[in-house]
C-alpha cells in the first residue's frame, strides 16, 4: 500500500484507487407564468456526489441533493458487487430501472422539466437492490429491481410483498429500443406499469418517442396513459467559453393519472389532469472533460380539455431559463 496515493495493489496486480470520484451538478433557475404574470426563483439541484471502486468487484455511490426546490434529499446510497462477467448487483438507494426519461442524470436532461412519461414514472429511486446483466457477446442488457413499496425515506416497515421492475435495451447500431415493466404498491393499491421507447442518436440528431401506461388493480382507478416525442439538433459554436448550440422540440400527453396514493376513504385520488404540451428550447452549451455548462431557454404550452383549468406555474404556459453546471 503506497499512503501518499491511497493506492492498493490487489492479488490479482489491478490497482485499485480508493480516493472517490466527486461530481456535483447545480440548477439554479427562474420561470415565468405567461398566462397570469406570475415569476418564482429556484434552486431545482445542488447535487453533490461520490463513487468509486474498493476492489475492481467492489463498489459505492453516494448522491445527496442539499437543495431540491428547498429540500434536502439522499438519492443515490448503495454499494456494488461484480457478481459475474457483465453482471452487477447493487443494493441500498437505488435508480429504478423503468422509463428513459425520469431515471436520466439531472445534468443530462433534454428540457429543464420531466417528460410527461417522466412524470408518471412516480418513485425514481427506491430502497431494495437491482441486478444489471449486459449479457456477453450480445448488446442486450437487462435490469431488474426489488424494492419497498414505500417511498424510499420510509425503510422500517415490515412488508410480505415488494415492488419490482425489469427493463431490457437492445443496441442496433444509432437505435435503441427499450422495453419495460414496473409493479409498485405506493399505498396498498397495486399498479402494473409498461413502458416503451425507441431511442436513436446520430451525428447532429437524437430523437426519442416513449409510451407508457398504468393499470390499477381491483379497478381502483381508471387505466392512464402518457406519451413524449422529442427531437435535439446539436451544433457546434464559438460564443465565448461556449462551444456548442442545441435546439430541441418536445411534444407529450396524459390522461387522468393517480399516483397510488389513497385519501382518507381509502380511495385513489386524481394526481394530474389529461392534457397535452408543445414544448421548444435552446440551450449554449461548454463542454471540457467531465465539466459541462449550460444556459438553457424553454417555453412550454399546454393544451388543456375544454372546462379543464391549468395548474398555475405547473401545468400552465411557461418559460423556464435556468443554468446547469456539472463537474
Amino acid at each position: 500500500m503506497c499512503i501518499g496515493a491511497l493506492t492498493v495493489r490487489a492479488n490479482d496486480s489491478t490497482t485499485v484507487n480508493y480516493i472517490p470520484e466527486f461530481h456535483a451538478t447545480l440548477k439554479p433557475r427562474v420561470e415565468f407564468d405567461a398566462d397570469n404574470g406570475a415569476a418564482r426563483f429556484q434552486v431545482r439541484n445542488a447535487r453533490f456526489g461520490a463513487l468509486g471502486s474498493i476492489t475492481k468487484e467492489l463498489s459505492y455511490k453516494l448522491e445527496v441533493d442539499f437543495c431540491d426546490r428547498g429540500k434536502i434529499k439522499v438519492l443515490d446510497a448503495y454499494a456494488g458487487l461484480q457478481v459475474a462477467k457483465g453482471l452487477q448487483l447493487q443494493l441500498g438507494q437505488i435508480v429504478i430501472p423503468f422509463g428513459i426519461d425520469a431515471p436520466r442524470a439531472n445534468y443530462d436532461y433534454i428540457f429543464g422539466d420531466i417528460s410527461y412519461a417522466g412524470v408518471f414514472n412516480g418513485a425514481i429511486r427506491g430502497c431494495g437492490f437491482k441486478l444489471n446483466y449486459a449479457v456477453p457477446g450480445t448488446r442486450l442488457n437487462i435490469a431488474g429491481s426489488v424494492y419497498n413499496n414505500y417511498e424510499m425515506t420510509v425503510q422500517n416497515v415490515w412488508q410480505k410483498s415488494m415492488s419490482y421492475a425489469v427493463e431490457g435495451r437492445y443496441t442496433l447500431g444509432p437505435v435503441i429500443p427499450v422495453i419495460g415493466f414496473e409493479s409498485s404498491v405506493p399505498d396498498g393499491i397495486r399498479i402494473n406499469s409498461i413502458d416503451g421507447a425507441i431511442l436513436f442518436q446520430q451525428g447532429r440528431w437524437q430523437v426519442e418517442a416513449e409510451y407508457m401506461m398504468k393499470h390499477y388493480t381491483n379497478k381502483s382507478f381508471a387505466t392512464a396513459h402518457a406519451y413524449s416525442a422529442l427531437a435535439r439538433y446539436t451544433m457546434p459554436v464559438k460564443a465565448g467559453v461556449f462551444n456548442r448550440l442545441t435546439f430541441q422540440g418536445r411534444f407529450d400527453g396524459m390522461t387522468d393519472y393517480s399516483d397510488g396514493v389513497r385519501n382518507e376513504k381509502g380511495l385513489l385520488t386524481k394526481s394530474g389532469t389529461e392534457c397535452r404540451r408543445a414544448s421548444v428550447g435552446t440551450t449554449l452549451g461548454y463542454s471540457r472533460g467531465q465539466f459541462l455548462t449550460y444556459l438553457r431557454l424553454d417555453y412550454y404550452h399546454t393544451f388543456n380539455p375544454k372546462g379543464v383549468l391549468p395548474i398555475p406555474a405547473e401545468g400552465a404556459n411557461k418559460l423556464i431559463a435556468e443554468i446547469v453546471v456539472h463537474f
